[in-house]
């Protein structure tokens, strides 16, 4: 797993835990990793309130999108794009910055 920090974005790569993810464990595992420990300790900031739409595919490319709070109060954007059966990778920043 590889988790980066980049000017006001955050970019990791998560690891699901079923064999065969359907689209509804895709959102659910991006949800609890971004309000998870790992974003956390490399951003210096939690992050709350994560909802993800369910992507309309499981194939490797297929993005997804994601809002969640960080600590500060402000709203933060991720793309998660699916790089496997089972890996997924997140990046993000404020929505303010977009």
């Amino acid at each position: 797993m590889s988790i980066a920090w980049r000017v006001a974005a955050v970019a990791s790569l998560a690891l699901l835990a079923a064999c065969s993810a359907d689209g509804e464990d895709f959102r659910q595992s991006a949800e609890d990793y971004i309000e998870g420990d790992a974003i956390t300790e490399q951003s210096d900031t939690s992050f709350s309130s994560a909802e993800c739409g369910e992507p309309t595919s499981t194939e490797p490319g297929t993005t997804f999108g994601c809002t969640a709070t960080a600590a500060d109060g402000a709203e933060w954007r991720f793309v998660v794009t699916i790089v496997d059966d089972g890996n997924f990778e997140i990046t993000g920043q404020p929505a303010s910055a977009s």
